[in-house]
């Protein structure tokens, strides 16, 4: 075999060697919430946070509700709570 092959395929076995060995010498740690230790965690967690202000904006707001005319009327704001009168113990 040529020489640049016998380099070719020691560097490509010695790359896969050293995922494996990576993987299985690693601490597993939970990574559900992103570390800002790193410029790149910061970054993510920045763009993370603005996706989740502008879900809130887009989801928190409700559009005027159609009526079966076609109407669109804007929704009551702060509707009155219903008021419901108690009964005391029924009476024999």
């Amino acid at each position: 075999m040529p020489y640049n092959v016998l380099c070719l395929v020691c560097t490509v076995i010695a790359m896969g060697i050293g995922g494996v060995h990576n993987l299985t010498t690693s601490q597993l740690v939970s990574s559900s919430i992103p570390k800002a230790e790193t410029n790149l965690g910061k970054i993510i967690s920045f763009i993370l946070n603005i996706l989740k202000i502008i879900k809130e904006k887009i989801v928190g707001k409700k559009g005027p509700e159609v009526t079966g005319d076609g109407d669109a009327s804007k929704p009551d704001e702060n509707p009155e709570p219903e008021i419901i009168p108690e009964t005391g113990p029924a009476e024999e």
